[in-house]
């Protein structure tokens, strides 16, 4: 909902469900066409096929790994760009939300993995990827997480709205 509404939605749906909410901000980024994406590459980072299927399939969870029939979608229906190091997936992006005009881009790096250039990377490749296929790149990330911002903005994405979730506790 728009910032404005939600503190009063979330005392209402707390007062008619007796259950407490806390409120999640969210900024929503839309790639900037005026110009390409900067070139931006890593060595370890690429585009995934089905060749990779297994390798997903190996990855943890927040890497979108551990069902086949999930990972087989993922790698045909998507847009899949992982950093791969010592033969296993550390970080991801994915346009996992596509419609024929928009392709929204979704970003995980492992703990370890972090300031490493691979996010960047990865959201390099599958902005180009979406735009190649004709639809606008968008981005959207928690208002804390300053370096998922950080890489949209480096990429060329723009701000265009704030939302705000309220979510049980």
């Amino acid at each position: 909902v728009p910032p404005d509404v939600a503190p009063a939605l979330a005392k209402l749906i707390t007062r008619d469900t007796a259950r407490a909410t806390s409120l999640v901000d969210d900024i929503f980024f839309v790639f900037d066409a005026s110009a390409p994406p900067p070139p931006v590459a890593h060595s370890a980072v690429r585009i995934l096929t089905l060749d990779d299927l297994d390798l997903l399939v190996a990855a943890p969870p927040k890497l979108s790994g551990g069902d086949v029939d999930t990972a087989r979608r993922m790698l045909t229906e998507a847009i899949y760009a992982a950093a791969v190091v010592d033969g296993r997936i550390v970080a991801r992006v994915e346009a996992y939300a596509c419609t024929p005009r928009y392709a929204t881009l979704g970003a995980y790096v492992l703990e370890e993995s972090r300031r490493r250039g691979f996010a960047t990377a990865a959201a390099r490749l599958v902005t180009a990827a979406a735009l190649a296929s004709g639809r606008t790149p968008v981005w959207s990330t928690g208002e804390t997480n300053r370096a998922s911002q950080g890489v949209a903005r480096k990429l060329g994405f723009r701000e265009v709205a704030r939302m705000t979730y309220v979510v049980f506790d």
